[in-house]
């Protein structure tokens, strides 16, 4: 591990990684304890079992993921780009499900733009760490 301080673009991104868990963890909190929260997110006639079989790839990969990402790029660790790479990766795929739930319902579109921010947050902030 290297002892230098970390630079400011690089504590941005931890920052932001952090942040991006964070957010993943109480969205799904918020998901569990307010249902009518889940429509602007699942479309309405997809059974809400569908919603909560993602949870468990979510949290895991994306939200704990970000958050792992975070802490390895503070201590400048030689993981911290695979596991950058890896949350790319998972948040691609949940956005482009949420973009195929939008375009062939007409609904859920909250999902499909929330994601595209995290997905266009988490390839910048990769990017800026790799860089």
């Amino acid at each position: 591990m290297n002892n230098k301080r970390i630079s400011s673009g690089k504590r941005i991104s931890s920052g932001y990684f952090f942040l991006q868990g964070a957010s993943g963890i109480f969205w799904w909190i918020t998901l569990f304890l307010s249902p009518q929260f889940r429509s602007y997110f699942l479309p309405a006639e997809f059974p809400e079992g569908v919603l909560w079989s993602l949870a468990w790839p979510d949290v895991p990969l994306f939200a704990i993921g970000s958050i792992w990402a975070g802490v390895l790029i503070a201590r400048k660790s030689e993981l911290a780009s695979p596991i950058c790479w890896i949350v790319v990766g998972v948040t691609s795929y949940a956005t482009l499900m949420c973009w195929g739930w939008y375009f062939n319902t007409g609904q859920a579109m909250a999902g499909a733009i929330s994601m595209s921010a995290a997905l266009g947050g988490t390839t910048l902030f990769t990017l800026n760490r790799v860089a």
